[in-house]
């Protein structure tokens, strides 16, 4: 091999490698959002219908939690859908777990919703990050795409107008005062969002 044939298979290689890192940085990029209510009435009305039904599998546990009764336990709920291999979902997780723990005595909870990933998956994104709120595993725990259209997480996302691929993570803020008000996020938080919001509904 001479070298004018090594410095064309080197130069392929750098455009090759350039673009994967290309690529990645274009999926691999922050999805920030604001927390809105839902104001119409009667799509907010929707939503808690949904929330109420929904019944989900405990993550290492033999029993499933109905999300309706469990939120009404708290002041604010949090009901975070997410996927182990998501890459927001990786970002926004050690600081969501921190405003949890400084936030839970004071009526904040979270219910973690594992959607488009195995059991061992979820187990192991519990594991390394040492989530302490409960997390469920919801219908559809494999990564396809077609599959995804007959969730609940899809169709509440596209109830707020959501038009990502997959959609997470995705946020449903329920906060019960004199009545039940719905918020949505579709994207990540920004810290600073997350806990101006927590301030004004929980104080």
């Amino acid at each position: 091999m001479d070298w004018r044939t090594l410095s064309c298979l080197l130069l392929l290689g750098a455009v090759v490698v350039s673009g994967v890192l290309l690529a990645g940085n274009v999926t691999q990029r922050h999805e920030w959002t604001q927390i809105n209510r839902i104001d119409s009435q009667l799509q907010a009305e929707r939503v808690q219908k949904i929330l109420q039904h929904l019944k989900y599998p405990q993550l290492g546990r033999d029993d499933s939690l109905q999300v309706g009764a469990w939120s009404a336990e708290s002041r604010v709920t949090l009901l975070w859908y997410f996927a182990s291999w998501c890459w927001n979902c990786n970002q926004e997780i050690p600081e969501l777990s921190k405003i949890y723990s400084q936030y839970q005595s004071s009526g904040f909870d979270i219910l973690g919703i594992g959607v488009y990933s195995p059991v061992t998956e979820l187990q192991q994104f519990r594991e390394t990050y040492g989530i302490t709120f409960p997390i469920v595993v919801g219908p559809s725990r494999t990564k396809v795409l077609d599959s995804r259209q007959h969730t609940m997480h899809y169709t509440l996302r596209k109830m707020v107008g959501d038009e990502r691929t997959w959609g997470t993570p995705f946020h449903i803020f329920i906060v019960n005062d004199d009545s039940v008000s719905i918020f949505s996020a579709p994207g990540e938080i920004r810290s600073h969002d997350l806990r101006r919001f927590l301030d004004t509904y929980l104080y």
